[in-house]
């Protein structure tokens, strides 16, 4: 026993040396504790509750902009270099959590071509194009959104709006995904299993990354005892299951009732696509991603968006007064052109940010380059949109909801909405981008011209940014943006 203890106090003994003096990111600047450890980020991000944000901008402020934040990983904060990163074929970097539960999808793809040929199939019907011409059936989505708060006119009860954009955006991405719709708009709570499976796999996401195997730890263990460890994983293998036998049926060219003529669906099972490709689990890992992607952040966006104008009535009155002179602006691809309603929107998408955690990118075969710092091939590199959309020196006062801001920097010749990456940038940028666009400008328009709110048991600290998993957490848990009713317009 003496000498196993021995052992194990010489090898991490060795392993601190090794990490602060001869590992090859020794050099970099950054608290010793999280250059030894990942310890460190454990702490932080699942002890204290994905605090690791807070603790990077931290980091940040006493290092500068390129931070060792773990033993194998730099985060660095410039937006200058976000581009530089995520534009090109480097490899992404492993994700635990995801991987563990969905290790098939193309969000956790590693290699860049591999992902490449996963995300082509698929790319068209997610296309500009595509969404626009999507555009009656988001708007009936809509229009049954409006029918539910016209109900409650009258009663002046307390809506829960929140859970009604999350019905919302998941009736959407499922017509548009299996070419049916989960109908969550028709139940009267608004009963959501994609939003809670989101919200109870992001409750965990930080746990895997220290758990060794995660893929293969997690895969093996039936989702039974998974949901006896932990009771808030039953929805997410509820959604897991409606998944599988959808995806099942369609395989086994089972007679699919379908309200939309072609789906993504339709495309991942393409005889065009290698057989390997179309496999079951495959097309379910496939399918609860694009499930859950598309609801939660669009939902959360909009969410932000109504609470920061009903927070700041000139601001909504500013929008109203534009939605009037337009009324027949109805169509995204019009919306879209209106200066304040465009300037709102990104406002919204700034302040949320959809994806707050790192992403993360490696070169294994060449060195990258940071200004005077050269990083060595194999590197772990990694940069946040929140470091980006709070930027100061971009965005004065960054925790200030200023849709004008985007207005002066047009009139100033300034491309400010370059340095806007909600759905981050490159060849992995998010699918459903145009899609959740459309969403939001139909979305935002039809509340706005329609109806008159007032906030109803929700303040600032319910709705901002306080934690990371995966997305935007606040400090606590609560039920979401809450309005009600006041009238009609």
């Amino acid at each position: 026993m003496i000498t196993l203890i021995v052992a194990i106090l010489l090898f991490l003994v060795g392993r601190t040396i090794y990490r602060l003096y001869i590992h090859p990111l020794s050099k970099f600047p950054g608290p010793k504790l999280a250059a030894i450890s990942s310890i460190y980020e454990f702490y932080y991000s699942v002890l204290k509750g994905g605090m690791f944000i807070r603790e990077m901008e931290r980091m940040h402020e006493k290092y500068g902009p390129i931070v060792r934040i773990t033993p194998n990983e730099l985060h660095i904060s410039d937006p200058d270099y976000y581009g530089e990163l995520f534009g090109g074929t480097r490899d992404k970097v492993p994700m635990p959590a995801l991987a563990a539960f969905l290790p098939t999808s193309m969000v956790v793809t590693v290699g860049h071509n591999l992902h490449a040929a996963r995300r082509r199939p698929v790319a068209n019907y997610f296309s500009k194009m595509a969404v626009q011409n999507l555009d009656s059936v988001l708007q009936s989505k809509v229009d049954k959104l409006c029918d539910r708060m016209q109900e409650v006119v009258s009663t002046r009860s307390v809506f829960p709006l929140g859970a009604a954009f999350a019905a919302l955006t998941a009736d959407v991405i499922s017509e548009c995904s299996y070419g049916f719709s989960v109908n969550y708009l028709d139940d009267p709570d608004f009963k959501n299993d994609i939003q809670q499976g989101v919200s109870n796999l992001a409750s965990i996401i930080h746990i895997p990354r220290w758990v060794p195997f995660s893929s293969t730890v997690f895969s093996s263990i039936p989702e039974r005892l998974l949901s006896k460890v932990h009771p808030a994983l039953k929805a997410t293998f509820r959604l897991k299951q409606l998944v599988r036998t959808t995806s099942q049926a369609a395989l086994e060219n089972k007679e699919v009732h379908k309200e939309c003529d072609q789906t993504v669906f339709d495309a991942l099972i393409d005889p065009t696509v290698p057989p390997v490709e179309r496999s079951l689990n495959r097309l379910v890992d496939e399918g609860m991603i694009i499930l859950m992607a598309g609801v939660e952040t669009t939902a959360s966006t909009l969410s932000s968006i109504i609470f920061n104008l009903l927070h700041s009535p000139d601001m909504l009155s500013k929008l109203r007064k534009e939605l009037d002179l337009h009324p027949d602006q109805t169509s995204w691809s019009e919306l879209e052109r209106l200066p304040y309603m465009r300037g709102v929107i990104n406002e919204g998408l700034r302040i949320f940010m959809s994806h707050s955690q790192r992403l993360t990118r490696a070169d294994p075969t060449a060195n990258m380059k940071y200004k005077d710092w050269v990083i060595p091939a194999g590197s772990a590199v990694s940069q946040s949109i929140h470091f980006l959309h709070t930027n100061p020196e971009i965005f004065p006062e960054p925790y200030r909801f200023d849709p004008e801001r985007w207005i002066r920097a047009q009139e100033q010749g300034d491309r400010l909405e370059t340095c806007l990456a909600p759905f981050s940038k490159g060849t992995r940028q998010c699918l459903g981008m145009h899609l959740a666009y459309a969403e939001i400008y139909l979305g935002l328009a039809a509340i706005v011209r329609r109806f008159d709110l007032e906030l109803a048991q929700t303040t600032p600290e319910d709705m901002n940014h306080y934690r990371e998993y995966a997305f935007g957490h606040p400090k606590k848990r609560n039920a979401g943006l809450r309005v009600t009713v006041t009238g009609t317009r």
